[in-house]
C-alpha cells in the first residue's frame, strides 16, 4: 500500500502478456494463467496510490536502431504527491523481451516473445531511474549499473518482476 516509483515497461507486440490486457498466453501443458489488467491500467493503478494527477507527459525517444521496427514512448505520470515518479515506457511493436542493442539472445526466441527494441539498454534507464528521476536518458556521464566494485551502485535499491514492472524500493 505505500507509494512507490515505477517504470513499467511492456510491448505492443508482447504474445505471452497482452499490452491492451486479457488472456495471459497458455503455459507448456496449455493451462491458462489467468488474465491481466492493460499496461495502461496497471500503470495507472500505481499513479492512484502515489497522488498523481490525470495528466501525463510523453517523451518520444530517438529511433536510434530503425532496422529493429520498434520504438520507445515515456508517458511520465505528473504531480504525484508521494513524490515519486511512476512513469509507463511503451516498446511499439516490441515483445516480451527488455530493450537491449546487445540482446542476440532475444532474437533466437523471437517466436515465443515476439520482437525486440534495440534503441536503448534497459538497464541504463533503470539506473537513470534510481540515480536522477526519469530524465531523457540519452547522453549521461554517470558511471551504469555494471560500475567497478565498490563504486556506488543506487541499481541495488531497484527490484523488478518477471513481467516488466521495475520499482525503487526504499
Amino acid at each position: 500500500d505505500a507509494p512507490t516509483a515505477l517504470l513499467h515497461v511492456g510491448g505492443t507486440a508482447d504474445p505471452a502478456v497482452p499490452w491492451e490486457g486479457g488472456q495471459i498466453i497458455a503455459d507448456e501443458e496449455g493451462n491458462g494463467r489467468g488474465a491481466v489488467m492493460s499496461f495502461w491500467q496497471a500503470s495507472r493503478l500505481f499513479a492512484d496510490n502515489n497522488g498523481c494527477a490525470d495528466t501525463t507527459t510523453t517523451h518520444v525517444y530517438p529511433d536510434v536502431d530503425a532496422d529493429d521496427g520498434s520504438t520507445l514512448v515515456r508517458f511520465d505520470f505528473a504531480d504525484c504527491s508521494s513524490g515519486n515518479q511512476v512513469s509507463l515506457l511503451k516498446m511499439e511493436v516490441a515483445g516480451h523481451t527488455w530493450p537491449d542493442p546487445e540482446a542476440s539472445w532475444a532474437y533466437w526466441y523471437q517466436d515465443l516473445t515476439g520482437p525486440s527494441n534495440r534503441d536503448y539498454s534497459i538497464k541504463d534507464l533503470i539506473f537513470e531511474l534510481a540515480v536522477t528521476g526519469l530524465p531523457d536518458f540519452v547522453g549521461t556521464d554517470d558511471p551504469g549499473p555494471d560500475s567497478e566494485e565498490g563504486e556506488d551502485n543506487p541499481c541495488t535499491n531497484v527490484a523488478c518482476t518477471g513481467h516488466g514492472t521495475c520499482a525503487v524500493v526504499a
